[in-house]
This record gives structure tokens, C-alpha cells and sequence, in this order.
């Protein structure tokens, strides 16, 4: 279970994301057409346990909303 889950304006876009652990602090980008879940479900046990995971959803992905812009 994560331990904080929200939204945070990143330039316009209301970006999901969702934080584990403790430690130094690893922020996790997934590739195109998937979310934290089908990303990194598998790896963000391990990571946990020595780090602060930091994992986002980006946009039009997952619970981050597509909103009209290019991009880049």
C-alpha cells in the first residue's frame, strides 16, 4: 500500500502519483501506454525497503488526465 497518493500540478497537467518507503529518494517514469501498476508493481516491494519511492503517472496515462497541449 502506498503510503501518500494524490495530485500535483506539473505545468498545467494534474499529475497522479503515489509515494513508498523511506530513504533516499527514487522517482520511477513508466514508458508509454502504462501506469504505476502495470509498470511497477513488481519492483516497488524491493525498492521500498531502502527508498523513498516515487512513482507518477504521466500525462494520459493511468488516473493522469490528457489535456490539449503537443507533447513534447
Amino acid at each position: 500500500m502506498p503510503n501518500e497518493t494524490g495530485y500535483v500540478d506539473v505545468n498545467g497537467v494534474q499529475m497522479y502519483y503515489e509515494t513508498y518507503g523511506d530513504g533516499s529518494p527514487v522517482l520511477l517514469l513508466h514508458g508509454g501506454m502504462l501506469s504505476i501498476n502495470l509498470n511497477w508493481a513488481g519492483l516497488i516491494p524491493t525498492l521500498e525497503r531502502k527508498h523513498k519511492v516515487i512513482a507518477v503517472e504521466m500525462q494520459g496515462h493511468g488516473r493522469t488526465a490528457d489535456i490539449n497541449r503537443d507533447f513534447s
